[in-house]
């Protein structure tokens, strides 16, 4: 689990092996507030997925959701003003499977593969 509450979930039994769910895993519900991420998007590691503020402090400061992972957003689950709690599904996404790369840069994704 990451600090922002994100974990990966493997293989959801579809045929495409490299199809993963991020589910929201901090105990306590939020409240989305605006979804930057959308389908066919190409998310970063540390890229704002959503924005979203404690339901105990609805007044309180917004917190950016991150994500932890590089792939392609396949499926998005969430909508703003949805209220998370442990276990909601945010978004699936697949993995980079580094087919093309140049000097261990891959060029679909551009991760680093010497890290």
């Amino acid at each position: 689990m990451s600090k922002n509450g994100s974990t990966n979930v493997g293989n959801n039994n579809n045929n495409n092996n490299n199809t993963k769910k991020i589910k929201f895993s901090l105990n306590k519900s939020v409240q989305v507030t605006k979804v930057f991420a959308k389908e066919n998007h190409r998310l970063t590691k540390n890229e704002t997925i959503f924005t979203m503020v404690d339901t105990d402090h609805p007044d309180g400061k917004k917190e950016p959701f991150l994500s932890t992972v590089l792939g392609t957003v396949t499926k998005l689950y969430i909508h703003e003003w949805d209220t998370l709690s442990y276990g909601s599904i945010i978004l699936e996404y697949e993995e980079c499977l580094h087919t093309i790369t140049f000097k261990n840069l891959c060029c679909d994704c551009g991760a680093d593969l010497n890290q």
